[in-house]
């Protein structure tokens, strides 16, 4: 939480106009998460955290921008993989799934794109017939983020 309240002071315990305390940060931070995890809006956790939808809005659009521009973060999360991360990992996954050189796990997230021009619909058309969007990560055992990437069209857009 220090991180974050360094990088952006939303983040910090204040009060607010009237004295009271505000939401605490580690509500501000877990709305973010919660949000990105599992890709919905924020109105979905409104009542669940207790928050306004435009307080909610502002903790996506903090942590995200927090998440893309700290260069703390950038070197420790969003940093390429070396020799001794792949060596560590691999031994990792062979100890956990017995798949001896595995360094990650791929997955691909479809996302429906409603508003999707009419000249790309064929390029980004999914499985199913309709225009998607993919999100396709690597993850190592732990769920550390190796490798993300937001749709390509044409060939590489149904893995």
């Amino acid at each position: 939480m220090n991180i974050l309240g360094n990088a952006d002071p939303f983040f910090t315990s204040r009060k607010d106009a009237i004295g009271q305390e505000s939401i605490c940060p580690k509500v501000k931070f877990l709305m973010a998460l919660k949000t990105l995890a599992y890709g919905v809006s924020p109105a979905a956790f409104q009542d669940y955290f207790q928050m306004g939808l435009s307080t909610a809005h502002l903790c996506l659009k903090s942590f995200c921008h927090i998440m893309a521009n700290d260069d703390d973060l950038k070197q420790h999360y969003r940093r390429r993989m070396n020799r001794s991360d792949a060596r560590r990992l691999s031994k990792l996954h062979e100890y956990h799934h017995g798949i001896p050189g595995q360094v990650a796990s791929l997955d691909c997230m479809h996302i429906g794109w409603k508003n999707c021009p009419v000249a790309w619909q064929g390029q980004y058309q999914g499985a199913k017939k309709t225009p998607t969007l993919i999100l396709e990560a690597a993850t190592d055992f732990n769920l550390f983020l190796w490798h993300s990437s937001f749709s390509h069209p044409g060939s590489l857009n149904d893995i």
